[in-house]
């Protein structure tokens, strides 16, 4: 069995940070437990969306086989009620009929971490495993990811390579070890690159608004059981809503609806065969739902440039200096 379907969604609602775009040192008013500052938590109403988020989960075909998460505290926090219901059953069920139902554990990929732009400084990182294992006992720490972001942040072309090498691994692990789906909780720019890289469509502007990212959203792209020489997924033929970060409320609800899974593979399911490349023909079914979700649709983010620190020479903390824009409040909503 290969895999079949990837689910992805982004972290809750979480607490806010801010990041000097001369220094690169975080500052926050609440922290988590990593006593990181760019590692805040997520609100009161993050944690209601990863319950709700939690419960949906429980109801997905097919059901989840495997789970892999952005290494940072707000990811690990939106996905654990989520494992905690399925392992709940899990217990229940071999408690109840002795069917063995395999408890979940989550694998920490740095592949899917957060983005930062590049810099003269070094970027945030998250916390070593051996203490989010403390705070996360479900925590897998026999895996190891060989994808890391560079030190002092990417570009958009390195986002994209660091994207497209860490999922085809985790696809690659998937079909090796039968996983039929999996999801990935990842942050808003990691999410908007995995489904261009997952379904081939890399627009040449990256501000260009195609996939959601709202919080607790859920994504679903399905492989294709064949492939034809003729095969195309555009976004146009998937209907891929789009809705401004600052859309009006009356949007919301389209936002939600998922895509229609559209493509012109030709060929029966019967004699399907197994396709010839990882990542490039993924189909796009939902587009970061939220029709679970009590608030609906919320804190949508887009790329709006190239969200890099780098403006010329490095300049002193203490200088109001030169080298930085007019306006610099673009770059702090790379804060994912």
């Amino acid at each position: 069995m290969s895999l079949e379907t990837i689910y992805v969604v982004r972290h809750g609602f979480r607490c806010s940070y801010f990041v000097d775009p001369v220094s690169g040192v975080a500052t926050t008013t609440v922290l988590s437990p990593t006593k990181i500052a760019a590692d805040t938590p997520l609100t009161a109403h993050g944690v209601d969306q990863a319950r709700q988020l939690g419960a949906h989960l429980m109801s997905l075909e097919p059901p989840i086989d495997a789970v892999y998460s952005s290494p940072y505290y707000r990811c690990l926090q939106t996905i654990s009620p989520y494992i905690s219901l399925r392992n709940e059953q899990a217990a229940k069920s071999q408690e109840e009929s002795g069917a063995l139902l395999t408890p979940l554990v989550i694998r920490s990929e740095t592949g899917l971490g957060e983005f930062y732009g590049q810099a003269h400084f070094d970027q945030p990182k998250p916390a070593q495993m051996s203490f989010l294992k403390t705070l996360f006992p479900v925590l897998d720490d026999s895996f190891e990811s060989g994808v890391v972001a560079e030190k002092k942040g990417e570009s958009i072309e390195g986002l994209y390579d660091r994207v497209r090498s860490a999922v085809e691994k985790i696809i690659e692990r998937c079909d090796a070890e039968g996983v039929r789906s999996v999801i990935l909780c990842s942050h808003a720019a990691v999410i908007i690159a995995l489904g261009r890289v997952l379904t081939g469509q890399i627009p040449d502007r990256v501000d260009v608004q195609d996939f959601d990212t709202f919080t607790c959203g859920l994504s679903i792209f399905k492989r294709p059981t064949t492939l034809s020489s003729n095969y195309s997924s555009t976004l146009a033929d998937l209907d891929v809503s789009v809705q401004s970060p600052d859309g009006a409320d009356d949007q919301a609800a389209d936002t939600a609806k998922p895509v229609p899974v559209t493509s012109s593979t030709t060929g029966s399911t019967d004699t399907a065969q197994k396709p010839t490349r990882l990542v490039g023909n993924w189909i796009c079914q939902a587009n970061s739902d939220c029709s679970f979700l009590s608030g609906g649709p919320e804190r949508g983010w887009y790329f709006t440039g190239d969200e890099a620190f780098i403006f010329g020479d490095p300049v002193p903390s203490g200088d109001a200096a030169s080298g930085l824009p007019d306006d610099i409040a673009a770059l702090h909503t790379s804060r994912l």
